[in-house]
């Protein structure tokens, strides 16, 4: 048993790097349960506030060595002892449980499942490190929140379902991006399809690209505008749309161009090979545009039958997607997004933070059981001051 906190910690490593859905999920919970956070903590450091752009950067590599060293097994003089924290520690992602002693009253988000079902999609080491991460959660049976009904299936059929609490918190959508300043976007024409999300792979843009090629949409005047930061397979994915006249990826743009973006689009395409959520979809589906999107997905799950659903390794079926939103008539369209924002209306902040705050006070509760403290690794200690 803890000594009975009436608070939790919040592991927020990932947003040394990282500024996509991820990210913003945990900034949600931070906003909303701040009073029952002690600590943040970026790797090792507490912080009020995220560290300025330099000092993320070092934090971000140091982090990162660390998780390395740990998963190669090596043990030398700078690879400090596991941490352990005398809270409840709320972890944003599994990677970072690497660098802790994990106990039954953690939370540990699962975003997706794809480092293990679509390794082939991400970094090399990237496997190795979340095998080893979900080995230490299975050990320890935390309590496990998943973003999608998607992707808790994913993990069981890895991983079983005996875990004292598996619960699905639907990320809140921003309302920020449906209000305020609209910067015009001068590189867009007229008419054009829109993606947004991390340019690389996983989320299908070889094959979006060739559909876009095959439709012969710029012909009719359109564009195909792909919008995001980068992730591994983005040299190929710029490679690609160079031999396709009317593909344009202006890299990761600011909140007003997003919404003129949203705003002005014909339709948004997003068959990806993997996601745990996709907000963009939901943001897309709020600001009136019908999403092509891959089926039996999450994002098939977050937006329902009435978007347009693909085989997403299949560019003639996406090449046909997008020739029905270029052309699909009002009429229709409007049929559809009734539908599609009946669907997302699930997924409010309200919603998110209401049922964050339950499981933040679960943990805390549980941390005063006797068994609290179980399930902790024989190995070297480092406490975070209380």
């Amino acid at each position: 048993m803890l000594n009975a906190p009436n608070q939790v910690d919040f592991e927020f490593t990932l947003a040394l790097n990282n500024s996509t859905g991820k990210y913003f999920i945990g900034q949600d919970v931070i906003e909303a349960c701040g009073d029952l956070i002690r600590h943040v903590w970026y790797w090792r450091m507490p912080a009020k506030s995220l560290p300025r752009r330099s000092v993320s950067r070092v934090l971000g590599r140091l982090a990162l060595i660390e998780v390395n060293a740990r998963v190669a097994l090596r043990s030398s003089w700078f690879v400090p002892p596991l941490v352990r924290c005398p809270r409840p520690m709320v972890f944003t992602d599994p990677r970072e449980v690497i660098l802790y002693e994990i106990k039954p009253c953690d939370v540990v988000v699962c975003h997706d499942m794809g480092p293990l079902t679509h390794s082939h999609l991400y970094g090399r080491k990237v496997r190795s490190t979340y095998e080893i991460a979900f080995k230490k959660i299975k050990q320890a049976k935390p309590i496990l929140i998943f973003v999608s009904k998607c992707s808790m299936n994913n993990f069981v059929s890895l991983y079983g379902d005996d875990y004292r609490s598996m619960s699905v918190i639907y990320p809140g959508i921003r309302e920020g991006i449906f209000s305020g300043n609209a910067e015009p976007f001068e590189v867009a024409s007229q008419r054009y399809l829109l993606s947004v999300g991390s340019v690389g792979l996983r989320k299908n843009y070889l094959r979006t690209i060739e559909a876009f090629s095959r439709s012969k949409l710029v012909d009719e005047g359109f564009s195909y505008i792909i919008c995001g930061g980068t992730e591994p397979g983005f040299d190929d994915v710029i490679e690609a749309a160079g031999s396709v006249p009317g593909v344009i990826i202006p890299g990761y743009v600011n909140d007003n161009q997003l919404r003129w973006l949203y705003r002005h689009a014909s339709g948004f395409v997003l068959p990806s090979l993997l996601e745990g959520f996709g907000l963009p979809v939901a943001e897309a589906i709020y600001n009136g545009l019908v999403p092509l999107l891959t089926i039996g997905s999450a994002m098939h799950e977050v937006a329902g039958d009435s978007a347009l659903l693909v085989d997403p390794l299949n560019s003639a079926e996406i090449a046909e997607g997008m020739l029905c939103l270029a052309n699909m008539g009002q009429e229709e369209r409007l049929s559809r997004l009734e539908a599609l924002q009946k669907s997302c209306a699930r997924f409010s902040r309200n919603s998110a933070n209401s049922a964050w705050r339950s499981t933040l006070l679960q943990a805390i509760e549980d941390a005063r059981l006797p068994w609290a403290g179980d399930n902790v690794p024989l190995e070297a200690r480092s406490h975070i001051s209380s």
